[in-house]
C-alpha cells in the first residue's frame, strides 16, 4: 500500500506582477512575463504531485492586485513570485523575505529555487519582514 500524506494547510501562489503592472524590464523581458510563466510551470507541478493550491488567475494572466491580496489572505500559506533587476549583469541570486515565523519555510523555498536554477551564488538572502504589516504572503520569492 502507498503512503499517503495528507494535506494540512491551505496554499496560494501567486505571480507579483500582470499586464497592469508588467515590473522589472531587461533583455526584452517584463518580470510579469517571467512570474506568470513561472507561476504556471510551479502550478502544474504541485497538481501532478496531488498538492491542492490556489492560484491568482489562469495561465498567462493574473488577477488586479487588490483580488489576488484578498485570496491570499484566505490560505494558510502564500507563495508570492518577483523577479529582482540589477544594471550589473553579475548580480544573481535567490532572496526570500518572510515573516518571522516563516523563516525556515522562506529559507527552504530560497534553497530549492536557487538548486533547480543552478544558481551559482545560490541563497543571496532570507529576510524576514515583521516590520511590513501589509504584506499578505508568508512567503514571497524574488529570484
Amino acid at each position: 500500500m502507498k503512503n499517503v500524506t495528507l494535506q494540512t494547510r491551505s496554499l496560494f501562489i501567486s505571480a507579483g506582477h500582470s499586464d497592469t503592472d508588467p515590473g522589472a524590464t531587461g533583455n526584452g523581458f517584463t518580470e510579469a512575463d517571467v512570474v506568470l510563466e513561472f507561476r504556471d510551470m510551479l502550478g502544474d507541478a504541485l497538481r501532478r504531485r496531488g498538492i491542492v493550491f490556489d492560484k491568482d488567475g489562469t495561465p498567462g494572466c493574473n488577477l488586479p492586485l487588490r483580488d489576488a491580496v484578498g485570496a491570499a489572505k484566505t490560505h494558510d500559506i502564500a507563495v508570492e513570485f518577483h523577479c529582482n533587476a540589477f544594471s550589473n549583469p553579475a548580480a544573481s541570486g535567490v532572496e526570500t523575505l518572510s515573516e518571522r515565523q516563516h523563516y525556515p519555510l522562506g529559507e527552504s523555498i530560497c534553497n530549492a529555487i536557487a538548486g533547480v536554477l543552478g544558481s551559482t551564488t545560490g541563497v543571496r538572502k532570507v529576510k524576514t519582514a515583521d516590520s511590513i504589516h501589509a504584506l499578505p504572503s508568508s512567503a514571497m520569492v524574488a529570484g
